[in-house]
């Protein structure tokens, strides 16, 4: 019966499917549901770091499935997938334990970088994310001993070995998610191989690591060298930008970025109503930016938007703790 039911119809249900396990789940039920499912459900794959995991979108990658693949995440077990960005005074009363039952020695790390090296293979591929653990900050790590400080140092050598795949992507992709990337490794984004891969992109998020405090810790300049400069502004042909950082950072990058001729949504994350934007620069942005729609600005639980519509100065003028 299902298999004479029209192709539209089949697409119909596999779209209203909501759950990956589900869609899945059909697959088993006939050839034709399997036909039908089989792209839906590898469109987006992903891994942690356990090594059964990375194992497994190798094996994955490699087999005939890798077709249909459009979306490979990395999502540490410890990674946030929060928008929030911190403010350094915050940080600093932060308790985070150190990723002491996390894996990131070589037998994750291999597979790992083994199976997002092989995502330049991908014919359909257009978006990777990348959710990282928080790097936290050497007197946070300190007193748990050696065993955390070399987690911690492990956890970074991991970021940028994955990191450093993406010069196998350009230039198809087009979406970009950089989750807690750590103030480490300028030379990656410098590199020429880099700047080719986030030359296409239309999308692109980023959030510095949540439990850094990020002027003390040397946030602000890495914001500046490389998130401004390194990345932004050499991805020309962003559509839509999302950020996530302390205040600082985040205003160098509205005051100071207007190299972005295409860019129509905006979204900055900060954890207080401390002010980003200095008196006119929404104006002086929207001015730089002239397919521009809209603004959006989260600061904790207050958030403000900007549009075409909105009157010139209100938001200025709601921008205050």
């Amino acid at each position: 019966m299902p298999a004479t039911l029209p192709a539209e119809i089949l697409f119909m249900i596999i779209d209203n499917v909501s759950s990956m396990s589900d869609i899945r789940s059909i697959r088993a039920v006939n050839r034709a549901f399997c036909a039908y499912a089989t792209p839906a459900a590898f469109h987006t794959v992903g891994a942690t770091n356990l090594p059964d995991s990375a194992l497994g979108l190798v094996r994955l990658l490699k087999s005939d499935l890798g077709e249909h693949v459009h979306e490979v995440v990395y999502r540490d077990a410890a990674g946030s997938d929060d928008d929030q960005g911190l403010e350094a005074e915050d940080a600093a009363h932060l308790e985070c334990p150190p990723p002491l039952d996390a894996n990131y020695g070589p037998s994750v790390q291999e597979p790992l970088v083994h199976a997002f090296s092989l995502t330049g293979q991908l014919p359909q591929l257009t978006t990777l994310r990348f959710i990282f653990h928080p790097r936290i900050p050497w007197d946070m790590v300190e007193p748990y001993g050696s065993q955390a400080v070399e987690a911690r140092d492990a956890c970074s050598r991991l970021q940028i070995a994955l990191l450093q795949t993406l010069d196998g992507t350009a230039p198809r992709l087009r979406v970009l998610t950089l989750r807690n990337i750590a103030h480490i490794a300028y030379h990656l984004y410098r590199s020429a191989a880099f700047r080719a891969a986030i030359s296409s992109l239309t999308h692109l998020c980023i959030s510095t690591a949540s439990h850094t405090p990020f002027v003390g810790y040397g946030g602000y300049p890495f914001w500046v060298d490389v998130i401004k400069d390194m990345i932004i502004q050499k991805a020309s042909s962003l559509v839509s930008l999302s950020l996530a950082g302390d205040s600082l950072s985040l205003n160098c990058i509205l005051v100071h970025v207007s190299s972005m001729p295409q860019l129509e949504y905006l979204t900055l994350n900060t954890s207080r109503t401390a002010s980003i934007l200095r008196p006119g620069s929404v104006e002086t942005f929207v001015g730089q930016h002239p397919m521009l729609e809209r603004i959006d600005m989260c600061h904790g639980t207050h958030k403000m938007r900007w549009t075409r519509e909105t009157p010139p100065g209100s938001l200025d003028a709601l921008n205050v703790d």
